[in-house]
């Protein structure tokens, strides 16, 4: 029986989540629409080449830096963990997740510069005068991941607390940075573009740095005040969930970067390229509905560590339902003129940047579909048995991969096996967390992929017959893009949400 406490809990809950999405909202708008202008002046600046040569450097650091996001993820679990306690103490955790980020950035800068420094200077194919540049993007990258993994600590409390505000004005601030650092290119000689570049990109994580250090300090400074911490329990029980969080993201970051690395080895930079373009869109398109699950996180945790199942469970269901149909409504118009979109970010474009693209967007699609779940099953701690499950298909999917490209099959094939494993990954994830973790599998399918099932149904319906008409002209493209945008607005509204949802929404919208 739903009581008039967990009704009045549940719109303050809906309310919390709303207005901090509109914070991480403004942000994303502010910083994809300045993303998109200054990628444009990238590609055209640097050429298909280069941009695709970044991109693969970058690449390969991440295959290091994927022990930042794993403890990342793990220091956020925790810390809101703590928060929902009612005796937790949150700087004895903040300080071991300190000395844990210390002792990564000190690993991540000895693997980066032994096995990644030996992999560019003799595995990673470069056109002829550019190793030179190649290492020092390379050197820039490692400092820059070193100092991100420091601050992560810092970032995470503001997480915690929910301060989504503060996190939104500080990343527009650096999205314009890096928009001031980029228009300087044009005037920089052609020949140390790159490397100005690379010192562009560099610039907003030192700034980023101070920022959360100074502010953290000055708001919570009985949190994030150094104590030694000695007791080797708190950093066993950190390290056994993170060790299993660093495989499930060692899989994923080797399964997309390693992806980068066998189109380097079959293809050389050009395909590189067009795998950047693709994911930078994906990239955009995906933070969208991650801003959502992002400032729901905390509560779906803290509510978990309260023993608050009837909150932790319905948030859940919302944050993938709205997650879902907040990606729609870009997937959609996205994909209807998605060659002529990326005409009109880029100009010209290599065929494979579309191909890549509407698949990463169906990579896309099947990610998303997990949003809220992954939250859920951190909260529990434990994740054992999703990370093996999950390091399984993507090594499949890699070393299949290789195979197909062995035998000159076309490179979009892979992304085709991505999309396939995430499928397979996603029903078993479902059916170890209702037999490990007594999760209502079948409830949360019903309520949270029903409705938005009926969208997307419907969407591609319309989709196909719109296939037939063979709209040409600007103009007419425009047109489709807007009123597939519109429609897709109606039917999320109409069809993907409830009464109560849609009202909500609504009336959230109207005040904004």
């Amino acid at each position: 029986m739903v009581t008039s406490t967990d009704t009045i809990t549940t719109t303050t809950t809906n309310r919390r989540i709303a207005k901090n999405s509109f914070y991480m909202y403004v942000r994303q708008i502010v910083t994809l629409v300045v993303g998109l202008y200054t990628s444009r002046l990238v590609f055209q600046i640097l050429g298909v080449s280069d941009f695709g040569l970044y991109g693969v450097v970058g690449g390969i650091l991440t295959m290091f830096s994927f022990m930042s996001m794993s403890l990342g993820t793990t220091t956020s679990r925790f810390l809101n963990a703590e928060m929902g306690k009612r005796d937790g103490n949150v700087n004895k955790i903040f300080n071991v997740n300190v000395m844990l980020h210390a002792g990564l950035a000190v690993l991540v800068l000895f693997l980066s510069e032994s096995l990644g420094l030996w992999y560019v200077l003799h595995c990673l194919k470069v056109e002829p005068g550019k190793l030179t540049d190649t290492i020092f993007v390379f050197e820039v990258c490692v400092f820059t991941a070193c100092l991100g993994i420091v601050n992560l600590p810092y970032r995470s409390v503001f997480a915690s607390h929910e301060r989504f505000k503060f996190l939104a004005v500080l990343d527009i601030f650096n999205t314009f940075l890096r928009l001031g650092g980029v228009l300087l290119l044009e005037v920089v000689d052609a020949h140390h573009a790159l490397r100005f570049y690379a010192v562009v990109m560099s610039v907003s994580a030192v700034s980023s740095f101070f920022v959360y250090h100074w502010c953290s300090y000055r708001c919570w400074h009985d949190i994030v005040r150094w104590r030694k911490v000695i007791d080797r329990a708190s950093y066993r029980q950190v390290l056994e969930f993170g060790n299993w969080n660093l495989l499930s993201m060692f899989s994923r970051v080797l399964r997309c970067t390693g992806a980068d690395l066998l189109f380097n080895s079959f293809f050389g930079t050009f395909i590189n390229g067009a795998y950047s373009i693709s994911r930078t869109v994906a990239n955009n398109v995906a933070s969208f509905s991650e801003n959502i699950e992002g400032v729901a996180s905390p509560q779906i945790i803290q509510a978990y560590s309260a023993h608050d199942l009837v909150k932790y469970s319905a948030v859940v269901v919302l944050i993938c339902k709205l997650c879902l149909l907040v990606f729609f409504m870009l997937f959609f118009p996205l994909y209807l003129e998605l060659e002529y979109i990326l005409q009109l970010w880029l100009g010209e474009v290599p065929y494979e940047a579309v191909v890549f693209t509407k698949w990463q967007l169906l990579l896309l699609c099947v990610s998303i579909s997990s949003s809220g779940v992954n939250a859920a099953i951190n909260a529990t701690g434990r994740i054992k048995w999703f990370s093996l499950s999950q390091v399984l298909f993507d090594a499949i999917s890699i070393l299949l991969g290789y195979l197909i490209l062995y035998f000159h099959y076309p490179a979009a094939c892979i992304l085709m096996l991505f999309v396939a494993a995430d499928v397979l990954y996603r029903m078993l994830q479902l059916y170890l967390a209702s037999r490990l973790l007594h999760f209502d599998a079948f409830a949360f399918v019903s309520k949270a992929y029903f409705r938005p099932f009926l969208v997307a149904c419907m969407m591609s319906g319309i989709m196909i017959g719109y296939g037939f008409l063979d709209v040409q002209g600007g103009l007419m493209k425009c047109l489709g893009i807007v009123g597939c945008l519109l429609l897709t607005i109606i039917l999320c509204c109409w069809v993907g949400m409830t009464n109560v949802e849609r009202k909500s929404f609504l009336s959230f919208v109207l005040k904004r």
